[in-house]
């Protein structure tokens, strides 16, 4: 006995950039509601691939990654982006790769990066490679990485940094 699939059936051969991920999305979009309806956050991503543990999310590796914080009038508060993101839900953790761009505050600070961690509980980015922070017309760069702590409001430049401000850059 011989069985196939009719023609309408395509076999589709694609090249899959992470092995043995549980569910492969394109366009995900994952969000946040606080339950009296204020939006809380959302990711999303052009693709996303989703590994489990005991049948639940544990770590999820997104491409043309973006994640926004809203506070409680719905007025966003944070955003990231990165060319792959990976979220530790076990340890809530956020690892951003490949031009990572953070903005907190509506703009107050900015960050540019090629790779940093984020801890989403203690609200702290840190990083081993170059930092550039701009705040408040302070452009701050870090050689050998930073520790942005945004709950606290404060930074903790690691090695030598050059620190120019709006006034030196226009001359």
């Amino acid at each position: 006995m011989l069985t196939g699939c009719p023609e309408s059936y395509r076999v589709i051969d694609e090249e899959v950039r992470e092995d043995d991920a549980a569910i492969h999305i394109r366009d995900f979009r994952r969000e946040s509601v606080a339950t009296s309806g204020e939006k809380q956050w959302f990711v999303e991503a052009k693709e996303a691939f989703i590994y489990q543990k005991n049948k639940q999310p544990d770590r999820i590796i997104a491409y043309e990654f973006r994640f926004e914080q809203f506070d409680k009038n719905g007025r966003r508060t944070d955003v990231m982006t990165a060319a792959r993101g990976e979220i530790d839900n076990e340890d809530e953790m956020f690892y951003l790769q490949g031009n990572v761009f953070a903005e907190s505050e509506a703009g107050k600070r900015r960050i540019r990066a090629e790779s940093v961690a984020y801890d989403q509980i203690e609200e702290l980015m840190t990083s081993d490679a170059l930092v550039i922070i701009e705040e408040e017309g302070t452009l701050t760069r870090c050689e050998r990485g930073a520790e942005i702590d945004n709950a606290h409001n404060r930074q903790v430049s690691k090695g030598p940094i050059v620190v120019t401000t709006a006034a030196s850059r226009a001359v």
